[in-house]
């Protein structure tokens, strides 16, 4: 759930607060608070908010950092944890890390490795097609894959700093 440009009921807004030292999820926090006091949530597909392009890589790769940095906070674990759309891109970048270790005893430990890459590209190409720019293919790849990697350190760095403060 995305809280980008969301809006409420005034008095929705006075019982849930945004917790600003939770952002940038911030919004997601106030839509599963307000979920759990049983307000009505709903999404709309007819709406179309078009937000600016980050202007560099660095911007792109800090952003979705902190977005699963965020995820994997401790108000809002126990749901994405049991979603494990938001789990892969840690556990396919542990898999990464480890893979030429496990390279080692048998090369079908890169099966997973053709597969992702596989999936990517066919996913590049769908979205080259879809949006008639067939020469987006190959920098979609690279930006599904930075995403995809940003996202799962992000998320994972989350986790070690959540179980850290639960240790100090």
């Amino acid at each position: 759930t995305s809280g980008a440009n969301l809006t409420c009921k005034k008095e929705v807004f006075k019982k849930i607060k945004f917790d600003r030292d939770f952002y940038p999820g911030d919004d997601v926090n106030f839509i599963n608070i307000a979920k759990k006091n049983k307000f009505k949530v709903a999404y709309s597909p007819e709406i179309f908010i078009y937000h600016r392009r980050r202007p560099d890589m660095k911007s792109l790769i800090k952003q979705i950092f902190d977005y699963a940095r965020v995820r994997s906070c401790e108000k809002i674990s126990e749901e994405i944890l049991n979603r494990p759309s938001f789990t892969i891109p840690s556990i396919f970048l542990l898999y990464l890390i480890i893979s030429p270790i496990l390279s080692l005893m048998s090369l079908l430990f890169y099966i997973p490795l053709l597969i992702y890459i596989l999936l990517n590209l066919a996913f590049s190409i769908y979205e080259g097609i879809k949006n008639k720019d067939l020469l987006a293919i190959p920098l979609l790849s690279f930006i599904f894959f930075i995403i995809h990697i940003s996202y799962g350190a992000g998320f994972l760095i989350g986790l070690i700093s959540r179980a850290r403060k639960k240790l100090i």
